[in-house]
């Protein structure tokens, strides 16, 4: 039973960064190429750290899978940040 927590509490770690994205879309934080970018960007940096896990023969190898949603979640920051101000500054530019 203990094994079957652990797996949910994993997993649902490991999908932090994305289920982030969806509200941040929904209260207007993210334009639909924001959400675009930072999906993109959390599928592949989730990719990249369970092939390295899985493919890494060193003893630190499965340590990149609990920080791994840590890095990708300050990259939907970055994203969101730039997001925004490519936003404010197209409207500033365009009611300038």
């Amino acid at each position: 039973m203990s094994v079957w927590i652990f797996w949910a509490l994993f997993l649902a770690w490991q999908a932090v960064p994305a289920i982030v994205i969806w509200p941040a879309r929904a209260t207007g934080l993210l334009s639909i190429a924001g959400v675009i970018a930072a999906a993109a960007l959390v599928a592949l940096g989730t990719g990249a750290a369970w092939y390295i896990a899985y493919t890494d023969s060193s003893s630190t190898a499965s340590a990149i899978l609990i920080f791994s949603p840590l890095y990708l979640l300050a990259a939907v920051l970055v994203v969101s940040g730039a997001d925004i101000g490519i936003r404010t500054t197209a409207r500033v530019f365009r009611h300038g």
